[in-house]
């Protein structure tokens, strides 16, 4: 799918075992990965090792010296604090301009990922590799980046207060990453593609709500075929929102519709 913004259009790759090659799809995008080349990847810490692995490995192959974190994926660590421990990460791992940040996880991981690659060096490129449902139909496209504020007294955190605009150069949703994803969650992002099949009518796919309860059981039970589909169908919903309003800048009424 392509993401249709000038100069900053760009792919949503969707589809099985994405992540064993996607070290050749960075450079791919990038430009070849040179001798000395570096990559940060930022992954959530509870995804299978073997996932992990299979990301860095791919880069490193491709080139590219790999630097990594893991991070809990909670509103609570989705923080300034974190943010700048990311961000010393990345110096420390001598991170230079046109040199990527890489997103490994869900939408808290990809959110904060994303606003640390807007940051540092007033901007390097993000690649988004969604591992939850949720992120890969939604919080992966659009470049909308940030991470919660903590407030004194007992006004708690404010989500997403601080952040910005900042589209991927690439996103990889390996739907494969989805068979490990608790249920819960995995209902999560069923919820959304359910929003976007109510809505599917105004962005040139009438029949995705359809399509979604006549292969729920395939969806249910997660079969790789079946999932690309969906993830395709409702990207392009997403895709098509943020092409329309890039950084939402419509009426109220109008975003209401997406």
């Amino acid at each position: 799918m392509r993401v249709s913004l000038g100069a900053r259009s760009y792919d949503v790759l969707i589809g099985a075992g994405l992540l064993g090659s996607l070290g050749e799809r960075v450079a791919g995008v990038l430009g070849p990965s040179g001798r000395g080349a570096r990559a940060f990847a930022v992954a959530d810490a509870g995804l299978p090792n073997a996932t992990v692995a299979l990301v860095v490995g791919s880069l490193q192959a491709a080139g590219y010296a790999v630097g990594s974190v893991r991070l809990a994926p909670t509103e609570q660590d989705k923080s300034l604090s974190t943010l700048q421990a990311v961000l010393a990460q990345a110096a420390r791992h001598r991170l230079e301009r046109n040199e990527p940040f890489i997103a490994l996880g869900g939408g808290i991981i990809g959110d904060l990922t994303g606003f640390a690659a807007s940051v540092y060096r007033r901007g390097v490129p993000v690649v988004q590799c969604p591992t939850t449902l949720l992120a890969m139909v939604d919080a992966s496209v659009g470049g909308k980046t940030a991470v919660n504020l903590a407030l004194p007294g007992d006004a708690g955190l404010t989500k997403n207060m601080v952040g910005a605009f900042h589209q991927p150069a690439l996103v990889v949703a390996d739907v494969v990453t989805l068979a490990s994803l608790p249920q819960r969650e995995f209902r999560c992002g069923l919820a959304e593609c359910v929003k976007h099949g109510l809505i599917a009518a105004d962005w040139d796919d009438p029949g995705l709500l359809g399509w979604l309860e006549q292969h729920l059981d395939a969806i249910v039970g997660r079969a790789p075929e079946t999932l690309s589909e969906l993830v395709r169908r409702n990207v392009a919903v997403k895709a098509a929102v943020v092409a329309a309003d890039e950084r939402e800048e419509a009426a109220p009424a109008a975003r209401g519709r997406a």
